[in-house]
Formats: C-alpha cells, sequence, structure tokens
C-alpha cells in the first residue's frame, strides 16, 4: 500500500469517522433517557456504519441445481 492510497481511503472515511462518536453518545443519552425508539435507531445506525469495514470473500448468486 502506498501513502496515496492510504490517504485517499482516510478521505473517504472522513465524514464516517467524524459522524460516529456523535452517534455513539447520542444513543447512549436515548438509552438513560429511555427512548427506545431513538436508540435503537442508533444502535442500527452505528452497526451498519461497522458494515463499511467487513468485507465479503464468499461465493456470490444462489445456488439453484445443487452444483
Amino acid at each position: 500500500t502506498s501513502l496515496a492510497t492510504i490517504l485517499v481511503g482516510l478521505v473517504e472515511l472522513g465524514p464516517v469517522l467524524l459522524i460516529l462518536p456523535l452517534l455513539m453518545i447520542w444513543g447512549w443519552k436515548a438509552i438513560h433517557l429511555g427512548r427506545w425508539y431513538e436508540a435503537a435507531t442508533a444502535a442500527t445506525v452505528i452497526v451498519s456504519l461497522l458494515m463499511l469495514f467487513v468485507q465479503f470473500t464468499g461465493s456470490t448468486g444462489v445456488n439453484w441445481y445443487g452444483n
């Protein structure tokens, strides 16, 4: 990996890295205030954002014929 690749990756992830801590704080406050809908929304968005760091390496497509 080169320095340019790392720099481009950080620029692309910049908004995610800035919003993630604020979203976690908002979700934590919502839990303590008993706002379960907001807390569930924050948790769902956090999990979705963390999925940006997961790479799928399995086989693709549906195996209809059992091959």
